[in-house]
């Protein structure tokens, strides 16, 4: 009888810990989301940025973070399934990122250069700051572990993002003068002396 009392509160027990490693804690969950939301947005933003882009600048940094943040979505999942951290819905924008990707839908030539490279600034930004506040204090070690390992890479993108963006704007002040301060002579004098 003492035997099947003691087997049976093994049980319990075993299955009290079997509980307790399926179920995440919400830190872990959150900071999960977190990372799935950015790295479908960075993905799916640089994919449309390869079909409207205008700069070849442009279009080579979008392929980067593609092959970058498809490398970092697969650690993550394996990240995710050593800790027992499963999402709830497929890898997706949050409803701030899927509106920001609706916007760049809507801009073309080299505003869309402009809105894509503001976007992924931004983003990365962000990103930048919830991994250093996970590796910092995150509680999940496999989760604090992969934001360590993940934090450099999007350092540099933000670095090279701050770079291109500020090429971009540059150029675009210089291309596109106005006023008295416009490059080249008043298209009025340039059409007649076209015609000399």
């Amino acid at each position: 009888m003492r035997m099947l009392i003691s087997t049976a509160a093994a049980l319990v027990i075993a299955g009290s810990a079997g509980l307790a490693q399926q179920k995440a804690p919400a830190e872990a969950i959150a900071f999960a989301e977190q990372v799935a939301s950015a790295n479908a947005f960075q993905i799916q933003s640089s994919e449309f940025a390869q079909e409207r882009g205008q700069s070849s600048e442009v279009k080579s940094f979008a392929a980067q973070i593609m092959t970058d943040h498809a490398k970092i979505g697969e650690d993550f999942k394996a990240v995710l399934q050593s800790a027992n951290v499963s999402l709830p819905a497929p890898e997706q924008p949050d409803a701030k990122l899927r509106a920001e990707f609706s916007k760049l839908q809507k801009v073309q030539g080299s505003a869309f250069d402009r809105a894509y490279l503001s976007a992924q600034l931004d983003g990365h930004k962000e990103a930048v700051a919830i991994l250093r506040k996970y590796a910092k204090s995150g509680r999940t070690p496999q989760l604090k572990e992969f934001a360590q390992r993940t934090l450099p890479t999007i350092e540099q993108h933000l670095s090279e993002l701050t770079d291109l963006s500020n090429r971009a704007a540059a150029a675009g002040k210089a291309a596109t003068g106005t006023g008295s301060r416009a490059i080249g002579p008043p298209e009025e004098q340039s059409n007649r002396d076209k015609k000399r």
